[in-house]
């Protein structure tokens, strides 16, 4: 490498020479996919390339673009840039990589991304007695009356509030 070569290397901001470095290695295709992603990753966090491409979904889009090279089916609607850091997410280590069987790596993180939340307990319905209808309208009417009065006494402060001093006196 010449010392002109090393010191445009030296101002090219890290994410682009990542990029290049990202597509020289699709060249090796699913081999070096563990790499890819790492790299890819890397862009996607460096705060000066989200800052020049202008929001994270535009970044997703340019990202899409090298990571695309690494799948063979793409679904409909789904980012292989973001499937692709959920794998890495996932499988974290180099060697979970070797095999190259990514078409399993990525079935794995499809299915726990759509996995039914269990979690969540379902609401229970239940049904109101006759009972328990006849007390919540008690209450309700209740409720309306306490409102009439307060609304009464906030009325009749307020024209206390609003008579002059010296007729109170």
């Amino acid at each position: 490498m010449t010392s002109k070569q090393s010191e445009a290397q030296a101002t090219v901001p890290q994410w682009k020479q990542a990029l290049l470095e990202a597509n020289q290695l699709l060249a090796h295709g699913r081999k070096a996919a563990f790499n890819i992603a790492r790299l890819l990753v890397a862009v996607y966090d460096d705060a000066e390339f989200l800052g020049s491409i202008g929001s994270e979904e535009e970044a997703t889009d340019v990202l899409d673009g090298y990571a695309v090279h690494l799948f063979v089916i793409r679904p409909e609607g789904r980012s292989p840039f973001l499937d692709l850091r959920a794998m890495l997410d996932q499988f974290p280590e180099a060697s979970q990589w070797e095999s190259g069987d990514l078409s399993t790596m990525y079935e794995t993180i499809v299915a726990d991304a759509v996995k039914p939340n269990d979690e969540k307990p379902q609401p229970t319905r239940r049904t109101a007695t006759l009972a328990d209808i006849e007390r919540l309208e008690r209450e309700l009417s209740e409720a309306k009356y306490r409102i009439g009065e307060l609304e009464r006494e906030n009325d009749a402060l307020r024209q206390l509030a609003a008579t002059p001093e010296s007729i109170l006196v």
